[in-house]
């Protein structure tokens, strides 16, 4: 039986630990420096897009933590739907 993926992670998008992985792959093939400039440009590119991913996934979670910890000034927590705290 296959495992079902958490609830609010797309389907097709890779963990963020994955897309780290690969940006560090990436890295490290420019860095040796032994690609063509076409091959170059085209690492380059799906670094720029992973970084985005990657980015867009930190926020995301930073924003779960945030509704998650919500606490008013008498130290009572505040709850708000994931739905509604998003931009």
């Amino acid at each position: 039986m296959a495992k079902k993926k958490a609830s609010g992670t797309k389907q097709s998008e890779p963990s963020f630990e994955a897309t780290v992985e690969r940006l560090e792959e990436i890295v490290g093939e420019l860095e040796q420096g032994e690609t063509d400039l076409d091959q170059s440009l085209a690492q380059f590119e799906e670094g720029v897009k992973l970084m985005r991913r990657a980015h867009a996934q930190l926020a995301d979670a930073e924003r779960k933590i945030v509704l998650l910890t919500n606490v008013d000034e008498d130290g009572n927590a505040e709850t708000t739907s994931f739905a509604d705290g998003e931009p």
